[in-house]
């Protein structure tokens, strides 16, 4: 990704937001530290020399001084609106961005209020924008059919700089109080650094499917009236859940 690439993807990204008077604006830009990262040289040339403080600044100015270090970015900017202003939270932490990152909106990510989210892509969606995961399935249940499956969702995370973030999710998962236990595990079925997040009843089964081999459905293994209920209680934590795991994460 070269300067004019970087430009492309920023103006993406406000087009998204619905913004066309860019130019004529001040742009809010946050400097931030990601959760659970360390930081190199690099990190602090971005926190001393260009974003030492949150500023207003123009929108031509904010891509020469992201592009100043040719091929290196910051690693997520978290783009949205407040008001009528525009606002960018950037990491501090700085990456050299590759062929294959220029695919979507890169480094951006579009920013609305998490209860905005329809509440079976919610959980998602706060997972992804607190944490660095390579790939998040965007939604938990099926609102048209509630008994399409158990709750849940899984997460891919980076091969390095993960046990930090593997840890806080856990911990606040497990400290929920709702219908349901909920928990956060390393699928047994994975090859990858594929993580689930579900109800206990869901872990269960597939680490007994894996044991012994079973083919037996999450349905025959706990009967339809059991199954049902799972999935109703589930589905009933949801809400609570969302607030409460955005809470812990963002204190």
């Amino acid at each position: 990704m070269n300067k004019e690439e970087f430009r492309q993807h920023f103006i993406q990204a406000l087009t998204e937001l619905g913004i066309d008077d860019y130019c004529d604006r001040n742009i809010i830009v946050e400097p931030c530290f990601e959760p659970d990262k360390t930081y190199n040289g690099f990190d602090d040339m971005m926190r001393l020399c260009v974003f030492p403080k949150t500023r207003k600044m123009p929108f031509d100015q904010i891509v020469d001084l992201l592009t100043s270090k040719e091929g290196y970015f910051p690693c997520w900017i978290d783009i949205g609106t407040k008001g009528n202003g525009v606002y960018l939270r950037l990491s501090l932490r700085m990456r050299k961005v590759s062929k294959k990152d220029s695919d979507g909106i890169f480094p951006f990510r579009i920013v609305v209020d998490y209860k905005d989210i329809e509440l079976p892509g919610r959980l998602p969606y706060i997972i992804k924008h607190a944490f660095y995961v390579t790939q998040i399935k965007g939604t938990m249940f099926v609102s048209e059919d509630i008994y399409n499956r158990i709750p849940g969702t899984y997460c891919i995370f980076p091969e390095t700089d993960t046990d930090e973030s593997i840890q806080k999710i856990s911990r606040t998962l497990e400290s929920f109080q709702g219908n349901c236990k909920w928990c956060l595990y390393k699928s047994p079925f994975s090859r990858k650094n594929l993580y689930v997040i579900s109800v206990e009843e869901f872990r269960i089964f597939e680490q007994t499917s894996y044991d012994y081999n079973s083919t037996d459905s999450v349905r025959e293994l706990y009967g339809e009236p059991a199954y049902k209920s799972i999935c109703e209680k589930a589905i009933a934590d949801l809400e609570k859940l969302c607030d409460w795991f955005y809470q812990e994460v963002n204190r």
